[in-house]
């Protein structure tokens, strides 16, 4: 666990704008010395896609900022924060300035935010 980010298994959610509802990430995430690197699933209405994700991140802020490579040719920004309150992340993401919206995610062992999405409830 680096800076309170455990390395292993997480999950979450995205929006894309203009669509409505989100769509399930799943992913494998390494932190280590302000750097994350992973492998991912993106599951869509239209399929899955698998990614690779490279960031960095700033122990005080919990800023994190990075791409998520998709078949070596979309790459995607991202920037997101610690939530602060849970061990999550969340953040923005965009491609050109076309393709744009939002993600939540958080280690798989804490049940209380799964448990929370499972329920009904509107993300955080």
């Amino acid at each position: 666990m680096d800076n309170g980010f455990p390395s292993g298994q997480w999950t979450g959610f995205f929006t894309r704008s203009k669509v409505q509802g989100i769509n399930v990430i799943t992913l494998s995430l390494e932190f280590r010395e302000r750097r994350v690197a992973g492998t991912g699933w993106l599951v869509a209405s239209n399929g899955s896609v698998r990614f690779v994700l490279l960031a960095r991140y700033l122990r005080l802020s919990q800023e994190i900022v990075g791409m998520t490579r998709y078949d070596r040719k979309l790459r995607i920004r991202f920037c997101g924060f610690g939530d602060g309150i849970k061990r999550g992340l969340w953040g923005t993401w965009n491609h050109s300035g076309s393709l744009r919206g939002g993600f939540q995610v958080w280690p798989v062992s804490d049940v209380s935010q799964e448990s929370f999405l499972r329920a009904g409830n509107e993300p955080l």
